[in-house]
């Protein structure tokens, strides 16, 4: 039986949206994922995304994505965590901010097996 799970991450990097040669600036990023899976799978998948997240940590976003508003941002983390636990888990629902009230968030519109 499948449960839900919620994961947090915060991580500090800078980014530069308008990609101005001096308007890099630093956030805490938060991410919480919303994950359907096996309480067995738990550790792994909360590892798995540990590691992925940890790439960011301490970078300039700009450097490593080519659009670094954090809609941008948020898309490219759900499809690359959706792909990396997709054996494992599923990923329901992605909240990415850069700021306590600015929450960007995606959601799956169906909690099907079938997607």
């Amino acid at each position: 039986m499948a449960y839900c799970y919620r994961f947090d991450y915060r991580f500090n990097a800078m980014h530069n949206p308008n990609k101005s040669e001096h308007g890099a600036h630093p956030h805490t990023f938060g991410v919480t994922c919303e994950l359907n899976m096996e309480e067995s799978e738990q550790d792994r998948v909360y590892d798995a995304i540990r590691d992925y997240l940890g790439i960011y940590k301490g970078r300039n976003l700009n450097d490593i994505m080519y659009d670094t508003y954090i809609e941008d941002i948020a898309e490219t983390l759900f499809k690359d965590i959706d792909a990396l636990i997709k054996d494992r888990a599923k990923l329901m629902k992605l909240e990415f901010s850069d700021k306590p009230v600015q929450v960007y968030v995606i959601e799956r519109r169906t909690i099907s097996d079938k997607e």
